[in-house]
């Protein structure tokens, strides 16, 4: 005979939108980006008794997870090729820069991709933390 304790789990689930606009729920805040944290949706539950289904549905979120992970990488990847590509851009405009002026437009360019590098990299940080 098997006897199961009662015992209440409280969980937390965040909602948040990607680069894309596409809607991801997740267990995990660590995954969710910085600038979207203040105002991200949080869902609470409640589970007082285990029982098959919930379990199976562990199992689902599990996967879920996995699956967020995946996006997530693939994401990352595309945001890769995109600084890459915009830095290859802005080093075939260095040579056709001619007056101040265009040098100035040419170094706050530079200075936004730096900028936008060394987010991705946080981003790159954070992702193999919580993907380890």
């Amino acid at each position: 005979m098997a006897f199961f304790l009662s015992i209440p789990v409280h969980a937390e689930f965040y909602r948040f939108k990607d680069q894309n606009g596409v809607t991801i729920f997740t267990d995990d805040l660590s995954l969710v980006p910085e600038d979207q944290r203040p105002g991200i949706k949080v869902y609470e539950s409640t589970i007082s008794q285990p029982d098959k289904k919930k379990v199976e549905k562990s199992a689902i979120v599990a996967d879920s997870k996995a699956n967020v992970l995946e996006k997530q990488k693939e994401w990352l990847i595309h945001e890769q090729n995109m600084l890459n590509r915009e830095s290859d851009e802005l080093n075939l405009l260095k040579n056709t820069v001619i007056t101040p002026e265009e040098q100035e437009i040419y170094n706050n360019k530079v200075q936004l991709l730096n900028k936008r590098i060394d987010t991705y990299k946080e981003k790159l940080a954070r992702f193999t933390g919580v993907a380890d």
